[in-house]
This record gives structure tokens, C-alpha cells and sequence, in this order.
């Protein structure tokens, strides 16, 4: 039943180095590398893992022996469609605001993870990832013990993540393209876009260069 919880930042424009924070049962957080979570001996516990399978790859990392969305878990407890404004429910931010002592820390890591703002220095980085995996802990321990009472846990625990380790290992892996034929139908592509040009400039009777799409 133990499990490590991660935040983490990532710089999608490669800027500034990334970081990942780890902590486990006992509350205590430490940095790790990208190397180090793919050997963790324990399931990581984290949000948005669709960007840190990204990360992961970008930086040659293999994926973890388990990956744990915890919005998969909201989703559940929600028991509501996206349809039905269960999207409200499953937000990571909402969620965890009730876990973080400082509201403005909570405010200060979310624009960090979306790359709003620049990251701060390392020191500070590293305390609000470190607010943040303890929030991420005593949230994963609530949504359990509702899971526990809506009788939905095993369903959680033994059906849904296993399902999404597939969904995760399957993205991390990519789909293998023939680079020539992909290059071939671009420019097919290209010329198709381009004799469409000419001839629907030829119907209004103006030059090419000058199509936009209102016309």
C-alpha cells in the first residue's frame, strides 16, 4: 500500500531544467533525477501524467513500473460525465487547494507547471514542489478512504490503473512512421492544397497569393 507521491515541472521549451519531487508516506520530500524515477520501487502517485510521459521521454528516461493519475481516481469519485460538468470535479487544482497551507503557493506552482510565469530559483522551486507532493499525499489518502465508501476502491486500484499503465507505456512508445513515405504524402499533400488554389482562384477570377479564407 505504500506509494510515493511526485510533483513535478517541466519546461517544454527547454529553457530551464526540469524538476521532480518526491515524498513519501512519512511527509518527507527529496529531488530526484529523471533516471531515479524509473527505477522508483514503488508506484508514483501524480497528476498530468500524460506531460511527464512527454518529459520522460524527451529526456530518455524510462517510464516508472507504475504511474498513478490521481484524476482518474476524481473521476471515479465523482461518478459524473464530462457531460454532466464532472470535468469540475477532476480539476488537480481545485482539488488540492483544500491540502495546501498557502493558497498562493498553490497559485505560484500551477503557473509554473503551465508555464505561465518563469520559474522561480531552485530553493523556492523546490519547496513548492515539495507543498505541493505533500498536498498530492493527503489527498490520495482521502480519495481513498471515499473510494473505500462508495465500494469503488477495487475498481480503482484493479481495473483503472492497470488499464491506464497500457494507455501510458503505449504513448511513452510512440508510433513508428516511415519517414520517406510520411515526407512523400506531405508533399502530395502540398501540391494538392496548391492546385485547389488555382482553381478555386480561377473560379473568382483573382490570382492565387490572394485567396484567404473568407474567400
Amino acid at each position: 500500500n505504500e506509494r510515493y507521491y511526485l510533483s513535478y515541472v517541466v519546461d517544454p521549451f527547454g529553457t530551464t531544467e526540469p524538476m521532480f519531487v518526491i515524498c513519501d508516506e512519512d511527509a518527507q520530500c527529496r529531488e530526484v533525477e529523471a533516471g531515479e524515477l524509473s527505477v522508483c520501487p514503488l508506484p508514483v502517485v501524480t497528476f498530468h501524467v500524460a506531460t511527464l510521459v512527454d518529459a520522460l521521454k524527451q529526456l530518455g528516461s524510462p517510464l516508472p513500473k507504475g504511474i498513478v493519475e490521481i484524476r482518474d481516481g476524481l473521476r471515479l469519485r465523482s461518478g459524473l460525465s464530462r457531460d454532466q460538468g464532472g470535468e469540475a470535479h477532476w480539476n488537480i487544482w481545485e482539488s488540492l487547494k483544500p491540502s495546501f497551507d498557502e493558497v498562493g503557493d498553490l497559485a505560484a506552482i500551477r503557473d509554473a507547471f503551465e508555464t505561465k510565469v518563469r520559474l522561480p530559483g531552485r530553493a523556492e522551486l523546490f519547496r513548492l514542489l515539495s507543498a505541493a507532493s505533500r498536498a498530492l499525499r493527503e489527498l490520495w489518502l482521502k480519495l481513498l478512504r471515499d473510494l473505500v465508501w462508495q465500494k469503488e476502491e477495487r475498481r480503482l486500484l484493479e481495473i483503472e490503473i492497470p488499464v491506464q499503465q497500457v494507455f501510458f507505456a503505449r504513448q511513452y512508445s510512440g508510433i513508428e512512421i516511415d519517414g520517406d513515405v510520411a515526407e512523400r504524402c506531405r508533399l502530395q499533400a502540398r501540391d494538392c492544397k496548391y492546385r485547389a488554389f488555382r482553381e478555386v482562384a480561377s473560379i473568382l477570377n483573382i490570382s492565387p497569393t490572394g485567396l484567404n479564407f473568407r474567400t
